[in-house]
């Protein structure tokens, strides 16, 4: 019998985000989030278990944070955010919370 995990409520919110890997930044879209990850889509992938320092550019705000490449599939690939401090869980959750308050306009994909 598989063990229940309780997750957070996903948000669904587009804009661009950035993972840094080994001085590469690895450009992509951001297709929803959560308190501990993020769904996205890359313009190249990389390694399941990769790890980097992700960047979350919303209009409103950027969330800058440890994370970990933890799935892959076709079109799209998780982040699982790696929180050293308790105020990078806060910070998190405050991002998440600005998504339901005031929602940014989507952003173009674009690179560097």
């Amino acid at each position: 019998m598989r063990k229940l995990e309780y997750r957070h409520p996903r948000k669904t919110s587009i804009f661009n985000i950035e993972f840094l890997v080994d001085g590469v930044i690895i450009h992509g879209v951001c297709k929803d989030v959560s308190e501990d990850g993020v769904r996205a889509g890359l313009d190249r992938h990389t390694a399941v278990g990769t790890l980097g320092l992700l960047k979350l550019r919303h209009p409103m705000r950027v969330l800058t944070i440890n994370a970990r490449l933890s799935y892959l599939d076709k079109a799209e690939v998780g982040f699982a955010f790696l929180f050293e401090e308790f105020e990078e869980r806060e910070a998190a959750t405050e991002f998440v919370a600005m998504l339901s308050t005031r929602p940014g306009p989507p952003l173009a994909f674009r690179r560097a």
